[in-house]
């Protein structure tokens, strides 16, 4: 009886002393993966995420304020560093300059009909699927988000 006793205690602490480690650091995981903001499609290696994005603090206000208006209305089709629905955003404002960025964001369509040929050559390479129309998104928030695309790579 008391070699059972000794097993059952030492089990109970085991496992208390696991919950106690583990419980602890899945705490302190989970606040700080939500603090590097880890999209889901983001990839494992060496026990450490791959990160998709700079975390807050190193981004300006107004880019903190882009990432949002990202996040809302830009993350569905594009991904920085690969291509989705759209092409991938990093670099972007090395391949073009922010007034052609701003037109393709307000209206991609009036680009094509315009002949811009870069628009022309994204429409087909992306299936000649119309890029979302923002022609109710204000200056402010669109020089916020060309300040993330600007920060973020």
């Amino acid at each position: 009886m008391g070699d059972r006793n000794k097993i059952t205690f030492l089990l109970l602490l085991a496992t208390g002393l696991t919950f106690a480690l583990f419980g602890f650091v899945a705490i302190n995981y989970s606040d700080y993966h939500h603090q590097l903001e880890i999209a889901p499609e983001t990839s494992w290696a060496c026990g450490t995420a791959a990160l998709e994005s700079k975390h807050e603090s190193l981004l300006s206000p107004a880019a903190v304020t882009g990432k949002e208006v990202f996040k809302q209305n830009c993350k569905a089709c594009h991904r920085m560093k690969e291509k989705l629905v759209g092409p991938a955003l990093t670099g972007v404002f090395e391949r073009r300059d922010s007034v052609w960025i701003r037109k393709m964001i307000v209206n991609a369509e009036q680009l094509r009909k315009r002949g811009d040929k870069q628009a022309i050559i994204l429409y087909r390479e992306y299936g000649q699927l119309e890029h979302t129309r923002f022609t109710s998104m204000n200056e402010p928030t669109l020089d916020a988000l060309l300040s993330y695309l600007k920060e973020e790579y």
